[in-house]
């Protein structure tokens, strides 16, 4: 087997770095001092920003021991959704603590006003945050018996709840994903093609998942259409070979950087600025279409109907959002199988349109420090 090509592996090794949160529009437009590249206008200042859609904050907690995991889990998905909000551990320690009410807001001003370790490192506290709210306030020994005299079936019931739970905060995640991702392909669109096929998105979270992601469809199409005229002007404008050279992975980082180069040159920025070929080809042939969020899936379709915003509810809400009333046990398990069904589907598409995201920002990245 052929050794894997130098110049992939730096795109493989750079994609796992990347996050879908956008670098500052200096960053992406102006990747060196290079005269090539401080020559040219990329940015129209007309142009207006373009921001990732927001991520819904957790409802506020309050201390309670069941709604422990579910709080600490929301605030990761913000976090995650949002690192450029918050970059460090006091940010993260700050935000959680916004969110707080009551005798778990006493307790975070009494821990804070310390300064101890606990407050220094974001695990550190949401660690402590369990052990102090995550149990019951009965001796944990006496709670432990309980749990051990529990009917096996209470057990799995409970267990079953907390995966509910799990499943439709990560659907809730996986929507917001798709905005954010959609939203940095615009501001790529404009920073490097001077093309604005839509304003930014945002997830809404008072529309059903179906009207959410019929929304994303149209912008998602937009940019296929942008993406494909702009790579049959590329493909009129230069020789095959170069287009090659442009669309193929295996062309060494010095030849793809110089051919991008030499045609911004020759072109006189025509095609955009100088990464609007790689842009637009890299779009082009990523197969977009393949990715995009359905809107019909005929087993899943009482999740779609859901509002958005129903995914960060009490499983027992949930539920009865879901299924009909009837044996509790049923329903939940109904519910369970509704939503790993919509998750089974759309996960892995918006894992794949996250590496298409990943793949060029890579490609921009490196080729840029070689221009």
């Amino acid at each position: 087997m052929s050794q894997q090509d130098p110049f992939q592996a730096l795109v493989d090794a750079l994609r796992r770095t990347l996050t879908i949160n956008p670098p500052t529009p200096s960053t992406s437009a102006s990747p060196s001092p290079a005269p090539a590249v401080t020559s040219v206008n990329t940015v129209p200042s007309s142009s207006p920003p373009v921001y990732a859609s927001p991520m819904a904050t957790p409802a506020p907690y309050a201390g309670s021991a069941e709604d422990c995991s579910g709080f600490l889990l929301q605030c990761e998905l913000v976090l995650e959704m949002q690192p450029h909000l918050y970059p460090n551990d006091t940010a993260k320690i700050a935000f959680l603590i916004s969110q707080l009410r009551g005798k778990a807001l006493k307790w975070a001003d009494s821990i804070w006003s310390q300064h101890g370790a606990v407050t220094q490192s974001y695990s550190s506290f949401t660690s402590h945050f369990r052990e102090v709210f995550g149990k019951p306030i009965s001796d944990s020994s006496a709670e432990q018996t309980r749990m051990q005299s529990l009917p096996i079936f209470d057990k799995k019931d409970k267990m079953k709840k907390e995966d509910l739970i799990r499943r439709t905060q990560t659907l809730h995640h996986c929507v917001h994903k798709y905005f954010s991702i959609t939203n940095r392909l615009l501001e790529i669109l404009n920073t490097h093609l001077n093309q604005s096929p839509s304003p930014a998105v945002s997830a809404d979270e008072s529309e059903s998942i179906e009207k959410n992601c019929a929304r994303l469809r149209d912008v998602m199409h937009m940019i296929t259409e942008v993406s494909e005229r702009e790579d049959r002007h590329v493909r009129k404008s230069i020789e095959p070979a170069v287009y090659q050279q442009i669309a193929l992975s295996g062309v060494s980082l010095k030849d793809k950087a110089a051919v991008i180069k030499d045609l911004h040159q020759d072109t006189l920025g025509l095609l955009g600025n100088v990464f609007g070929p790689l842009v637009t080809v890299h779009l082009a042939n990523s197969d977009l279409g393949s990715v995009m969020p359905p809107v019909e899936l005929h087993e899943s379709k009482p999740v779609l109907s859901l509002a958005l915003g129903d995914l960060v509810q009490s499983s027992a809400r949930i539920t009865e959002h879901l299924c009909e009333p009837g044996n509790q046990q049923k329903s939940l398990n109904e519910a369970l199988q509704l939503v790993e069904d919509a998750l089974s589907v759309l996960k892995p598409l918006c894992d794949s349109y996250n590496d298409i995201l990943s793949d060029l920002e890579a490609y921009v990245t490196i080729v840029s420090g070689n221009i």
